[in-house]
């Protein structure tokens, strides 16, 4: 029976490109302890969250394979969490992470945008001061634009 890649939009199968290599689904660990039972349903649950399909059932997890061409090398040790490639990341085959900006995207341009405001608002109370300061521009119409 051919072995298929489980991400959306990976048509790799191990009858076509014997090339690659497939990796199972994490299995959890339950008989090495609390801390290795948490670690390895943290694990698995963040391929599943990686792979982000909703048509994938419980009953199907054991025969689930994800190919070679979604880790950076090969899946890392179950303790080596540090590793880019403890879960699968690369060409996951949605595009959830480039449709919203990321939170810290966001936050610089909220922070860019505050510094614009800052800059236009001390100019401006800067031309006021100088429009109070020099009788000769009292005169004048002064467009201070205040946002």
């Amino acid at each position: 029976m051919p072995s298929f890649c489980a991400v959306f939009g990976c048509s790799n199968r191990h009858d076509r490109e014997n090339d690659r290599s497939y990796y199972r689904l994490p299995k959890v660990i339950t008989h090495q302890g609390e801390q290795t039972k948490k670690l390895s349903q943290d694990r698995r649950e963040k391929w599943l969250s990686n792979i982000a399909r909703d048509d994938l059932k419980p009953s199907s997890y054991d025969n689930l394979r994800i190919c070679s061409d979604h880790f950076i090398k090969k899946p890392a040790d179950l303790y080596n969490q540090l590793n880019p490639d403890w879960a699968s990341t690369v060409k996951m085959g949605h595009i959830r992470t480039f449709m919203s900006p990321s939170p810290s995207k966001s936050r610089y341009n909220r922070s860019l945008n505050r510094s614009v405001r800052k800059q236009h608002t001390a100019a401006a109370m800067s031309l006021l001061e100088l429009r109070c300061s020099t009788p000769e521009l009292e005169s004048e119409d002064v467009d201070v634009g205040v946002m």
